[in-house]
């Protein structure tokens, strides 16, 4: 498994002590970087104990595993969630000073509501680009149809269903460029329809279900 050791690391800036576990991943050998998974700070944790997490880390290891990937990979799903992704545009509209950001937050959290639970994944950059100039075309472009007028009055008026797709672009084009979301194509042409789709220029309350029901 390469090897692996625990240590105790003193930080002078914070007047801590911080538990060490050094490591090479199963089968990399020396010639591969040794990596550091913090277990937790001392005297919270005594020598013991530390030694006991530091011994079924390396079992972990020996089996294959990655710790360090695996809590990195943790730690990205806890901020890629819709929750998260509204919560930093609300922070970047406070930020700019926007007059209105509470009503558009509000209206997104509702529309949004099926999706609260879904997590985003990081998308390759072209990917990524595609879609924001999809999202801006749908937006600028494509008007609301006659026959999407009942759908966009029971979303309290047309001018309020076209201002929550414009914003919602805009949030997804921003997390876009960041890398740090993903749109399944399925969801993705149901979400944003091509400018030649009868029904573009809208979000659809059926896509919204049906792509929290899978996932997104």
């Amino acid at each position: 498994m390469g090897y692996g050791r625990c240590r105790l690391r003193a930080s002078c800036a914070a007047i801590s002590k911080t538990w060490i576990m050094a490591y090479r991943p199963a089968g990399a050998g020396r010639s591969a970087n040794t990596k550091k998974l913090r277990l937790s700070t001392f005297p919270s944790v005594k020598t013991v104990e530390a030694r006991r997490l530091a011994r079924e880390i390396a079992g972990r290891i020996a089996a294959g595993e990655d710790p360090a990937v695996n809590r990195t990979e943790l730690k990205r799903k806890k901020t890629s969630s819709v929750v998260a992704l509204l919560d930093r545009y609300g922070d970047d509209l406070a930020r700019r000073g926007y007059v209105n950001r509470v009503t558009v937050i509000n209206g997104l959290e509702a529309r949004l509501a099926p999706l609260k639970r879904a997590i985003l994944r990081p998308c390759p950059a072209p990917i990524c680009g595609q879609l924001s100039k999809r999202c801006k075309r749908s937006a600028k472009k494509a008007p609301l149809k006659t026959s999407d007028r009942a759908h966009a009055r029971s979303l309290h008026g047309a001018s309020r269903a076209r201002r929550s797709t414009q914003i919602l672009c805009s949030a997804t084009a921003k997390s876009g460029r960041r890398g740090r979301t993903e749109f399944r194509s399925r969801n993705t042409a149901a979400l944003f329809p091509t400018s030649s789709s009868p029904k573009s220029g809208r979000l659809q309350a059926s896509a919204l279900r049906s792509a929290g029901s899978s996932g997104f």
